[in-house]
């Protein structure tokens, strides 16, 4: 009987263990991009939002309310997007960790999400990889349209296929490793 139980409790704890990594899945982008470069030389580039902003090929917002005092815990930006998908949306970014040179996070919340960006720098053979990893929390909020639709999307993992833009990604580290380039020959 107690074996029985036992087996039980098992099972259920897998489920358990199973649908967090699922729901992981669900909510988290990672990337990764490997730069003939030290963790030194790329630190700068990003904790600097209008920087992260130029890599982009098409930059849906504009950068408002920017702290003098980047690449520190604790400072902020506004992040107001005006592309027409969007418009109007309002992500108020917060430094979170500034570990230099190796990991810098920042989050925002909106419409119940909070996003956390988190770029972590690792050391290898021929310079550093960057790793990039877009992660989504569902919280609460006034909006319980906006929150609960957000909500859905998360859940179905449609959200994520949607931020999911591997091209452009790949574009922006490509955009970035140009501009570290461009800054060694100058």
């Amino acid at each position: 009987m107690l074996q029985k139980i036992y087996a039980n409790i098992i099972k259920v704890t897998q489920l358990i263990l199973e649908t967090i990594m699922l729901f992981k899945k669900l909510r988290c982008i990672t990337d990764e991009y490997s730069y003939g470069h030290t963790p030194e030389q790329i630190w700068p580039f990003i904790i600097n939002p209008l920087a992260l902003q130029s890599f982009e090929s098409e930059s849906c917002y504009e950068i408002e309310s920017l702290s003098d005092n980047l690449g520190v815990a604790g400072s902020k930006w506004t992040e107001r997007h005006i592309a027409e998908v969007c418009a109007g949306d309002v992500f108020e970014w917060t430094v979170t960790i500034a570990d230099a040179p190796n990991v810098y996070q920042i989050t925002s919340l909106q419409h119940g999400l909070q996003q956390t960006a988190t770029c972590t720098l690792i050391l290898n053979e021929f310079g550093c990889t960057l790793r990039q990893e877009l992660t989504f929390t569902p919280i609460f909020s006034k909006s319980i349209k906006s929150m609960l639709g957000l909500w859905a999307m998360l859940a179905t993992g449609l959200l994520v296929k949607f931020a999911d833009d591997k091209e452009e990604t790949m574009a922006w580290f490509q955009n970035l490793e140009t501009a570290i380039n461009e800054t060694d020959n100058s």
